[in-house]
Formats: structure tokens, C-alpha cells, sequence
């Protein structure tokens, strides 16, 4: 891990990602998986925005999502790997919020939950909020 921090885990199964993060003051892109039965870590996509203070959560062995703030957009951004097209995209930008740290639930294929989390400015105000996300309707 290179002394990353700030970085993003989510598990499915015997596999765990690991998400964005930061590095010597640097946001990254850099993703990858460790599986346990193997014990082996490869490399996935990058995310298509570097992220700091990621949560990720999957849905299925198919999708992982992960919101996070992006340092060079000066926002948070909800991002989703499709793992069969092996390729990350921005589902949505919330500019008017820029939080990290939120708690993350997929509750099903098109909902994801957002509970909590931490202003990046605002003397680090923290959140007591749920926000709905639907793909579909955001």
C-alpha cells in the first residue's frame, strides 16, 4: 500500500477492494483488489476523478460505488465500476455539498444511501443526514 491513506475498502465474497486514496499529499486513481484465497493483489481500472476519503460499497460481484471528495473539482463525486466492461464512471456530482467521509449503502440495483459524513470546509462540520441517491431519477 506505499503509505497510502485515506483510501476506500469494500468486500464481496473473498475479494476486497481497495479505493483511491492519498499519497504524499497527491488524490489517486489507483484501484485495485486483494483476493483471499490467493492472496494476491491486481491492479483495476482508475477511477475516472482521483478521490480522497473514499466509502465504497458493492452490488453483486458485478459493480463497486464510491463516493468521494475530489480535490481537483473541488466536489464530491459518486463513481461506479462496471467490473464486466472493466471500466469507472461519474454517476452524479454534488457541488453544492463538498462532504467525505459518508457512511454507504447500496440497497438495491439502482439506490444507493448516504449517511453522515464531513464538510471539507466549514470548520469540518460533520453531517447528521441520509441522502437518497437514485440512478435513475439523479
Amino acid at each position: 500500500m506505499n503509505n497510502r491513506i485515506y483510501f476506500g475498502i469494500a468486500q464481496f465474497e473473498d475479494f476486497v477492494y481497495i479505493i483511491g486514496g492519498s499519497l504524499k499529499g497527491q488524490d489517486l486513481k489507483q484501484c485495485e483488489y486483494f483476493e483471499i484465497t490467493t492472496m494476491n493483489q491486481r491492479a483495476l481500472p482508475s477511477l475516472q476523478q482521483a478521490v480522497r476519503g473514499p466509502n465504497c460499497c458493492t452490488f453483486s460481484h458485478r459493480y463497486i460505488y464510491t463516493v468521494g471528495y475530489e480535490t481537483r473539482g473541488d466536489r464530491t463525486s459518486i463513481q461506479q465500476l462496471d467490473i464486466e466492461r472493466n471500466s469507472w464512471v461519474v454517476l452524479h456530482t454534488i457541488v453544492d455539498r463538498r462532504i467525505w467521509l459518508v457512511g454507504l449503502h447500496m440497497v438495491d440495483e439502482d439506490t444507493l444511501i448516504m449517511f453522515g459524513g464531513q464538510a471539507i470546509s466549514d470548520n469540518n462540520m460533520k453531517y447528521n443526514q441520509i441522502m437518497k441517491y437514485d440512478k435513475e431519477t439523479n
